[in-house]
């Protein structure tokens, strides 16, 4: 009886333990790799639009030199809640979609970056430094 006691308690243990292991991770990367007091700007098309969580991202198109091949610019977003809230969703963007972009740079010279504002082919703008700026307010009540 002992024995099936034991093998009872150590079934229930294990499987407590796969459940655990299976909750999503809450840890967040840090934006050290982006230069955050520099901006770039660039004009392009959307190669690829990942609307998913933890970030969304932009694959943009780049033509620097005429007649040269595209560079792949990766610009991450924040996350969908997020976006969402300032008006950008799953549909906004599609391959091929013309947009200007502006982001703080990869510190390392990579082609990429974290988002600050997108201006969409019909010249609609998201993001931007006043939205943030009031969006900040909004969540801490106006207390900077």
């Amino acid at each position: 009886m002992k024995l099936t006691t034991h093998l009872y308690a150590g079934a229930f243990a294990c499987a407590a333990a796969l459940s655990f292991a299976a909750l999503p991770a809450w840890a967040h990367h840090s934006h050290a790799m982006f230069d955050l007091e520099a901006e770039q700007t660039i004009e392009g098309t959307v190669k690829l639009y990942l609307f998913t969580n933890p970030h969304i991202y932009l694959y943009v198109n780049v033509v620097e030199k005429e007649g040269a091949a595209p560079k792949v610019f990766l610009v991450e977003m924040s996350h969908v809640q997020n976006m969402m809230s300032r008006g950008i969703l799953a549909s906004t963007f599609k391959p091929g979609d013309k947009i200007t972009l502006t982001m703080n740079p990869l510190r390392d010279g990579r082609s990429g970056g974290s988002y600050v504002s997108v201006i969409d082919a019909r010249g609609k703008q998201y993001g931007g430094r006043e939205e943030a700026a009031a969006a900040l307010a909004a969540d801490t009540g106006g207390a900077r």
